[in-house]
């Protein structure tokens, strides 16, 4: 660049310059970066938005070692900066963004102390300037930074980063993907207050990775955003998926220290401030002493090391560095462990309020109209299926009334799609059917018909040949391997947790009623595939297998 005077002066714009719109000095100097103020505060309004970097002219003349230069210079004030946490914390995620594939945006949310809410921390939070830059116009720009420079704080298991948290596990060690659209078509998914799901979709962004961390009691989520037209294999790259488990580690690590380094920063100036009082007690014991008589004395300095000395020893005598017993491990672990259920207890009241979301908005008469019409239309069809079958082949078509709910008021929703349906009633078919073979216990001499509907009371006075399970407990059993299961394996589908319990209770439901159910399901989806589609509002099936992104 050159100068009024005609000299060439190198110029270096150091990364932080261009993430936040700032620049070098006009007399080509390196630049100094100004910290007084927050990093994170961005302009309100799109016209003064931070600018995407502009790539240098061809007439600029750089030697390396002039760039060089003022690179280890920009690297020395940096180093010598007294920098706060938010600054710290920004570079970070900063360069996990840059470095990412198809990174757009990177935020870190972290769980409050009384686990009530999930909040963006201090300068956790980065946009890609030519990302932003790119929009096709000046609303979506501004709608981009105002999603930079705000977020509200969200409960666990509403909106999308209490969503994303759930589902990801905060003590889970893996990348978890989720597609932006999908969570807005998904009636089951509490939306944001700002709408915020909507306006990350609007401005393009498609795909969230999420990785969680978990240090010393501090827990949180670090989502990295993704364009929506960014290649999917590429960003589940190996590579790619290692950069960013160790990025949420990194970036999960420096947020954590704060708190644990305030507190031995406390303890520091507490001892600071007790030696500074013995000092100023030993001055004021002996008036005709000062501190320098006290330093040039070397009799006063053997006994200040001598105390020095002991009071070391005494310490290093209360740690017992002996590796601990098995006892003492074990207590160790127990009250650990009921401390941390006393705080979850305690924190569980400030859940109690509620978080002050808005319930889900009703169906307007029309698609009332239609939901009424197509669930008669299919549950007809199903009561007709029932009576015409020959009994070995029986169900029930009233397991069938909660699913219909879910296909025909909530179409888009995940557990009302196909592979949720039949896998789910497979599933707890075989659950059912499985805990029909553990005996039911009969408490008394000469049971009954009503004995097996007994608890385990009167156990000890049975006969031999009548102890086994209670009904109602194997009836609690099939229902909890159901609904586990479905979680589990992710076929989740909730009418389908009553079949669990009717096999359970029920021996007459056997190997043949599969075969109906699973015509049944048939009769379901196709009679839906055909008559929801003729809405224009709505879509179904969502997709079949759930194996593509």
């Amino acid at each position: 660049m050159r100068s009024e005077g005609g000299s060439s002066t190198p110029m270096f714009t150091s990364a932080r310059s261009l993430m936040v719109g700032q620049s070098s000095d006009d007399n080509g100097a390196d630049p100094v970066i100004v910290r007084d103020e927050p990093i994170d505060v961005l302009p309100a309004s799109a016209s003064s938005v931070p600018q995407a970097p502009r790539r240098a002219s061809n007439a600029l003349n750089i030697s390396k070692e002039s760039m060089g230069h003022s690179m280890n210079t920009v690297a020395r004030n940096r180093r010598c900066l007294d920098r706060n946490d938010a600054d710290a914390l920004q570079d970070l995620v900063a360069d996990a963004g840059i470095n990412l594939f198809g990174c757009c945006f990177v935020e870190v949310w972290a769980l409050s102390e009384n686990g009530a809410l999930f909040e963006r921390v201090s300068g956790g939070h980065w946009m890609d300037p030519a990302f932003a830059q790119s929009l096709p116009s000046d609303e979506l720009i501004e709608m981009a930074w105002g999603l930079d420079r705000e977020a509200l704080s969200v409960p666990p298991g509403a909106g999308l980063v209490g969503t994303l948290a759930e589902e990801a596990g905060l003590d889970a060690d893996k990348i978890h993907w989720r597609q932006i659209k999908s969570m807005l078509n998904d009636p089951f998914i509490q939306k944001d207050k700002d709408s915020r799901m909507k306006k990350l979709h609007q401005i393009g962004l498609g795909m969230v990775a999420v990785g969680t961390f978990s240090h010393f009691g501090t827990k949180g989520v670090v989502l990295y955003f993704s364009r929506i037209k960014a290649d999917a294999s590429k960003l589940r790259s190996k590579t790619n998926r290692q950069f960013l488990m160790l990025s949420t580690e990194f970036i999960g690590a420096s947020y954590s220290i704060r708190k644990h380094r305030s507190e031995v920063a406390k303890v520091r100036r507490g001892e600071f401030n007790s030696a500074v009082d013995k000092v100023r007690a030993n001055l004021l014991h002996k008036k005709s002493s000062t501190l320098a008589s006290i330093i040039s004395n070397k009799d006063n300095i053997d006994k200040i090391k001598l105390a020095q000395s002991s009071e070391d020893d005494a310490a290093y005598e209360l740690y017992d560095f002996r590796p601990d017993k098995l006892s003492i491990r074990a207590g160790r672990w127990c009250y650990k462990r009921a401390k941390s259920f006393v705080r979850r207890v305690v924190n569980s009241r400030f859940k109690w309020r509620g978080s002050g979301l808005h319930g889900p908005p009703r169906a307007s008469l029309r698609d009332s109209a239609f939901v009424f019409f197509g669930v008669f239309v299919v549950f007809l069809t199903l009561l007709k299926i029932n009576l015409g079958i020959p009994d070995d082949f029986d169900f029930d078509a009233g397991w069938y009334a909660s699913s219909l709910c879910i296909v025909w008021a909530l179409t888009p929703a995940p557990v009302g799609q196909p592979r949720q349906i039949v896998a789910a009633h497979l599933w707890n078919m075989f659950v059912g059917r499985c805990v029909q073979y553990i005996p039911t216990g009969c408490f008394s001499e000469g049971c009954s018909a009503g004995d097996h509907l007994q608890d385990f009371v009167g156990w000890g006075q049975a006969d031999t040949g009548g102890r086994g399970m209670p009904m109602i407990w194997k009836q609690a059993l099939a229902v909890g391997l159901g609904i586990s299961g479905q979680a589990y394996f992710g076929i989740l589908h909730p009418p389908a947790s009553g079949l669990s319990n009717a096999f359970a209770k029920y021996s007459g439901w056997d190997w043949a009623t599969f075969v109906s159910v699973m015509m049944a399901d048939v009769v379901v989806v196709t009679m839906s595939l055909l008559l929801l589609n003729l809405s224009e509002s709505k879509q179904y099936p969502m997709y079949w297998l759930g194996m593509s992104w």
